[in-house]
């Protein structure tokens, strides 16, 4: 009684239970693949074998050749370069079917690989959780504009509106501060919701292909806490903080959110790279069972 196969880990491509279109492709690969082994040696023992010959052709030689009275070394020489060209062309056409056939493969592990490997479609459902990530980026970078210009308003309002004799700023800085405090809500609320999904793609790579790739958080601050404060100020500190509260808010609009941006696009890509490289991996495994 012979011992059964030992099974394959959950998280790898049973060879056994490959489709035979696919098992077909990997073996005729590796015919081709042995059949450019054969024909690279081929053609390094051919190039030798020229590099010989042309060294046995005299300058009188040529010269007969010329004149239409070729000499036995150069017949002997043109006959096997016709021949290295020929072998030449078989390697060439090869190469050929192997770029044909990996491409093919790829595409149809891929699929197996999609349909049997539960770890690699967590790493698929992760990169899709990227897009969501890119839209709250979108949202956030209209939302700290919104939040820039409200405190910009807010603090021309204080300033044109400021009553000296009462100590006081206008109705109007009251009413752009409560605009203000409005879309410093909203951004906190963006910045909330872009931290749980970084938290979330955390929890979705984690022993998938692609364990390791992050995407950033954004930094949290209490922008609302800090406008809400402005009105108890008195003209000197309420400008200063104003001008603390806008330099924030521009260092985040000018560096914050086109670092936080190249770093999804960094992720995306690692998540592409390393799902390929599984792939690329299983296929590795694969051919020496085809």
């Amino acid at each position: 009684m012979t011992a059964a196969a030992p099974c394959p880990p959950a998280d790898r491509v049973d060879p056994v239970q490959l489709p035979r279109p696919l098992v077909r492709l990997l073996t005729e690969e590796g015919h081709a693949r042995l059949c450019l082994g054969l024909l690279r040696q081929a053609e390094s023992e051919a190039e030798a074998t020229d590099a010989a010959l042309r060294r046995q052709v005299r300058p009188m030689d040529r010269l007969l050749a010329v004149a239409r009275r070729p000499r036995p070394s150069v017949l002997a020489l043109t006959r096997h370069q016709e021949d290295l060209s020929r072998v030449r062309r078989a390697r060439l056409a090869c190469e050929t079917i192997l770029r044909r056939l990996a491409a093919e493969i790829e595409v149809d592990l891929e699929s197996v690989v999609r349909a049997t490997v539960p770890k690699y479609v967590r790493g698929l459902a992760a990169m899709e959780n990227l897009a969501d990530w890119e839209r709250a980026l979108g949202r956030f970078v209209d939302r700290l504009g919104a939040l820039r210009r409200a405190v910009g308003e807010a603090r021309g309002a204080a300033t044109a509106g400021y009553q000296k004799s009462l100590n006081r700023i206008s109705d109007n800085a009251y009413d752009r501060l409560a605009d203000a405090q409005q879309a410093a809500d909203r951004l906190e609320e963006e910045i909330a919701f872009i931290n749980r999904l970084s938290d979330l793609h955390r929890e979705l790579v984690a022993a998938t292909p692609c364990a390791g790739v992050f995407v950033p958080t954004v930094p949290v601050a209490p922008y609302a806490n800090w406008i809400g404060q402005l009105p108890s100020l008195a003209i000197g500190p309420l400008q200063a903080e104003f001008t603390r509260i806008l330099g924030v808010l521009d260092q985040l609009e000018t560096e914050g959110a086109a670092v936080l941006a190249d770093a999804v696009k960094r992720s995306r890509q690692a998540h592409l790279d390393m799902a390929h490289s599984f792939v690329l991996a299983e296929l590795a495994a694969l051919r020496s069972f085809a």
